[in-house]
């Protein structure tokens, strides 16, 4: 009996602890300091911005992004959709995936990407305003 209370408590606090990605479904979404609606606003992100949940309560995730900063998002603002976000000062995004190729144009910090296709070193991106290219994986 012990063993299968054990089993069950560790069952429970599995399916807490796990992470997933998801990616702003809509143009611009607030993250709120409450899972409710008219929350304080924390920040507010563009579509494709990745967000990382751990948690959930009723319609909201609770997630946080790469800078750390944390709260509620709607969940039908959010989706499963692979997406990455610019991580240094400034990121070349080329024609094709090597950095002899001609660059199509470059992204700030902090700057959301729609993933089309990946590679090893590099990522095939979109950004939502219709503009892709190639960003390494790195930036």
């Amino acid at each position: 009996m012990r063993y299968l209370i054990a089993a069950v408590l560790l069952l429970m606090f599995a399916g807490l602890s796990q992470a997933a990605t998801v990616s702003v479904a809509v143009e611009t979404v607030k993250v709120t300091s409450d899972p409710v609606i008219g929350g304080y606003v924390v920040v507010e992100v563009p579509r494709y911005y990745p967000l990382i949940t751990d948690g959930e309560e009723g319609d909201f995730y609770r997630v946080s992004d790469f800078k750390g900063r944390s709260g509620w998002v709607r969940k039908a603002h959010v989706a499963q959709t692979p997406a990455v976000v610019v991580v240094v000062p400034s990121a070349n995004v080329r024609e094709k995936p090597s950095t002899s190729n001609r660059i199509v144009f470059r992204a700030n910090k902090g700057v959301a990407f729609k993933v089309l296709e990946e590679t090893p070193q590099w990522f095939h991106v979109e950004h939502e305003r219709g503009k892709s290219g190639w960003i390494a994986k790195s930036l």
